[in-house]
């Protein structure tokens, strides 16, 4: 069984094409997937974004589970000396909803929930949709890492998608976007500590290479993102394109998710709430239906 597996996680095909057939299905999957959490997560509540989230969450679990890390166990199943490959520990940005999310339903307070929100829409929708729109960057000639990849940029695109077009992040609100640029400078912050500690405790490559968090490192030679950016020919490997990558990679982290946040507001989110509108009047027209034949019954029976 280990071997199948095996072979499986370690098949060589074609790299994907972008805007081919698995690009535009992985991109058609993330929509549907947002149209699916608009209407079975209608009502935005507290505790219904709490279960949006947590639904989410799961399959992003389970997407790291069965596409990243049963791969490893398959491969040291049938290489007996073989150890766990570190660049398969979940630290990419990507992840970062691996981690973040539970804080949210494990912790229910109101203030927490206020800071963490703007944080989970602005940044996921940006995320997930820099992968969708343009994933050279991640298609490789390894089936499930394709799909492991999108599948998770489809996830925190859809759920970002989600909180911004029922409105949970307030368009005219400063704490939106304070609270999105302090939380990411936190994790950015956290990231570049965590970096210089394994850094600072540890010679071994692997294990730098490995434990790079989000892939920030500028220990790690070369720097990953930019080197993908390089080896795709956007750019030439200069001191000065080096620089300015660094820039508006942090920059990229902290503000720039903002505009397609708000844009995105201004387009869909007037006609999601029409749509909302409808149907919680069609649900107040039902429910006074309800009772009002209730009260007759009741009356016929009193006569």
């Amino acid at each position: 069984m280990w071997v199948k597996f095996n072979d499986w996680y370690n098949q060589v095909v074609e790299v994907p094409k972008i805007f081919g057939l698995n690009h535009i299905l992985f991109i058609c999957a993330a929509i549907a997937l947002t149209i699916f959490l608009l209407f079975v997560f209608q009502s935005a509540s507290r505790n219904v974004v709490r279960g949006a989230i947590i639904f989410v969450w799961i399959f992003i679990f389970l997407s790291e589970l069965i596409f990243r890390q049963f791969g490893q166990i398959a491969w040291m199943k049938v290489h007996e000396t073989a150890k766990y490959n570190l660049a398969y520990v979940p630290v990419q940005i990507v992840s970062l909803y691996l981690w973040v999310l539970p804080f949210y339903f494990f912790i229910p307070n109101k203030r927490l929930e206020a800071a963490l929100l703007p944080f989970i829409g602005i940044s996921g929708l940006t995320i997930g949709a820099f992968l969708l729109v343009y994933p050279a960057v991640v298609f490789s000639n390894n089936t499930p890492n394709n799909v492991y990849y999108m599948f998770q940029s489809a996830l925190t695109f859809s759920l970002g998608c989600y909180l911004v077009l029922k409105g949970k992040l307030p368009f005219r609100s400063w704490k939106t976007y304070v609270y999105h640029i302090v939380f990411m400078a936190s994790i950015f912050i956290a990231t570049v500590i965590l970096n210089e500690i394994v850094y600072a405790t540890t010679t071994n490559e692997l294990v730098l290479k490995g434990w790079n968090f989000m892939y920030l490192s500028h220990r790690v030679k070369p720097l990953p993102y930019y080197q993908d950016l390089v080896t795709l020919k956007i750019f030439t490997d200069t001191p000065e394109n080096k620089r300015l990558f660094t820039t508006v990679f942090v920059l990229g982290l902290l503000i720039f998710p903002i505009a397609p946040y708000m844009l995105f507001f201004i387009l869909f989110r007037p006609f999601v709430k029409v749509i909302d509108d409808v149907i919680l009047n069609s649900s107040k027209n039902d429910k006074a239906k309800k009772a009002q034949n209730e009260d007759v019954t009741t009356q016929k029976a009193m006569a």
